[in-house]
C-alpha cells in the first residue's frame, strides 16, 4: 500500500535524475540549466524523505 503511494514520487525522482544527467552531459555540471534541475531533484528527494519519516 505505502509503496504504491510512493511510486509516482519515485517516478518523478527518476525522471528528474535522468534529465539532470542528460543536461549535465550536454552543457556541463555547472550550467544554470543543470543547477535548476538539481534543485528540483533535491526538493523531490526532500519530499520523499519527509514522507518516509512520517511512516
Amino acid at each position: 500500500m505505502v509503496q504504491n503511494s510512493l511510486k509516482p514520487l519515485s517516478n518523478k525522482i527518476n525522471q528528474k535524475r535522468n534529465e539532470m544527467i542528460f543536461l549535465g552531459n550536454q552543457y556541463g555540471l555547472t550550467s544554470p540549466e543543470v543547477i535548476k534541475i538539481s534543485r528540483q531533484l533535491d526538493n523531490l528527494l526532500n519530499k520523499l524523505y519527509d514522507y518516509q519519516k512520517q511512516l
